[in-house]
């Protein structure tokens, strides 16, 4: 498993995961042809509250042989409800747990990331699952990873331009949901 960034080595592949407490999704594209090779979404067991994270993960992954393939590309995608968007007027990235606090609980140890939506002019900031990307990083070595909710924001805001009709988008997960109003 590893990511590709020699030409001759190229396999024209990309994996997306979407990760969360209760799961997860990928996504393998075949970035020759433009399709979708393949699409999975594993649930977990909640009644297993003693098992760690990285075994449900580890169990995913050996048994699902297309996450050990090697890939051109790999993104990860956090979704939990653990992030706030702050204006880029407003964002200091020295700050950034200052910006969770009024969301959720922080502490000194957590670790804080942010997606730039520069198109917008704000950043998502969020705290990602570093133990979901310690596993990552045995799996895989590099990869890049971004919170849901910039992907989701962007696009509709992408989607919304020069439009005047005001529109509200719910957005459901499992434990959380988000509203969107344009």
């Amino acid at each position: 498993m590893s990511i590709n960034t020699n030409i001759t080595d190229k396999k024209y592949k990309k994996l997306s995961l979407q990760v969360s407490l209760t799961g997860l999704s990928f996504c393998v594209f075949d970035t020759l042809n433009n399709v979708i090779v393949s699409v999975k979404e594993i649930h977990f067991d909640t009644f297993r509250k003693t098992t760690k994270i990285e075994e449900l993960f580890a169990d995913a992954f050996r048994d699902n042989p297309e996450l050990k393939d090697s890939y051109d590309e790999i993104l990860v995608i956090h979704n939990n409800n653990l992030s706030t968007f702050v204006p880029e007027p407003l964002f200091d990235e020295n700050f950034l747990g200052s910006y969770l606090q009024y969301n959720t609980k922080v502490f000194e140890t957590d670790f804080f990331a942010f997606d730039e939506i520069t198109n917008y002019q704000m950043n998502t900031v969020y705290i990602p699952y570093v133990n979901i990307n310690n596993f990552f990083i045995d799996q895989f070595g590099t990869f890049n990873y971004k919170h849901a909710n910039s992907i989701l924001v962007t696009k509709i805001l992408d989607a919304s331009k020069n439009k005047d009709d005001k529109k509200m988008i719910v957005n459901f997960n499992p434990g959380h949901f988000e509203i969107i109003v344009v």
